[in-house]
């Protein structure tokens, strides 16, 4: 039979749950420390969980009934997430609101055509003539790729038509 009953323990204890959490780290700090309340020649038990319980049993385990406090801890920290999700909403929200102004003022204000990391902008008309020249420079120079040259100069000379129109 188990020495002390956990009948008796349950009186200074509120539940088992409560009794095996407490006797089990207890158990544990015993282990990894060998500190003991009192000698062990006194204790019945051969096993740190038996002198665990024997200690929350002779009242040199101090159990402190701390829910309240917990209650609270838990609701604090429930209202920090809860405001840390809709920060974070409040941030997406915005980033779409921006993604879909920039995407606006993109299809508005100017079209970008990349070939070979060249960038054109339609308007003006004297930076899509240095471009050719320099795609017809490299292509002579046997620097880039000729068919791919050849479509991207095809493409300004287009958008310089389109210019003049």
């Amino acid at each position: 039979m188990i020495y002390p009953s956990i009948d008796k323990i349950l009186n200074i204890v509120d539940s088992k749950y409560a009794l095996v959490y407490i006797a089990s780290s207890r158990s544990k700090q015993m282990t990894k420390t060998n500190y003991y309340q009192k000698p062990l020649n006194e204790y019945k038990s051969s096993k740190n969980i038996g002198r665990a319980l024997e200690e929350i049993y002779d009242n040199l385990i101090h159990v402190e009934k701390k829910i309240k406090e917990y209650e609270e801890q838990l609701k604090q920290e429930r209202l920090a997430k809860d405001a840390l999700i809709k920060s974070n909403q409040q941030l997406q929200n915005q980033i779409e609101a921006k993604e879909k102004e920039l995407d606006t003022e993109r299809k508005t204000k100017k079209i970008e055509y990349r070939t070979n990391e060249v960038v054109v902008e339609p308007a003006d008309y004297n930076s899509i003539k240095n471009k050719i020249k320099q795609l017809e420079e490299s292509l002579k120079m046997n620097k880039i790729d000729k068919e791919t040259s050849k479509h991207t100069i095809n493409s300004l000379k287009e958008e310089i038509e389109k210019l003049r129109n």
